[in-house]
C-alpha cells in the first residue's frame, strides 16, 4: 500500500506563539463537525491553518505576528482553494 504524506511550509516557525494550537483545534473541530473523517480533519486542518500562516506571513513580520492574523486569512485560503478548483476543471 503506497502512503501518501503532505507537508507544511517554512511560514510555519510563526506558530510558535500562545493561542496558535487553539485555533487549529477550531480547525479540526469544525471539520469533524462538518462529518469529515478524523484523518481528513486532521490532514485538512493542519493544512488550513499553515496556508492561512502562509498568508498572514506575507502581511505582517513573522516575530509580530499574531494568532488573530492566522484567524483572519482563513476566509482567503478558501478563496485560493475555490480559485485552484475552478482553474482546474
Amino acid at each position: 500500500m503506497k502512503e501518501k504524506f503532505s507537508t507544511t511550509s517554512p511560514e510555519i516557525q510563526s506558530l510558535a506563539k500562545g493561542g496558535s494550537g487553539d485555533i487549529l483545534t477550531g480547525i479540526i473541530t469544525s471539520l469533524l463537525a462538518q462529518k469529515y473523517s478524523e484523518h481528513e480533519a486532521a490532514i485538512l486542518g493542519v493544512w488550513l491553518h499553515g496556508k492561512a500562516a502562509d498568508f498572514a506571513a506575507e502581511k505582517n513580520q513573522k516575530e509580530a505576528m499574531q494568532p488573530t492574523d492566522v484567524i483572519n486569512e482563513l476566509g482567503n485560503v478558501f478563496l485560493y482553494l475555490n480559485k485552484k478548483a475552478t482553474t482546474q476543471l
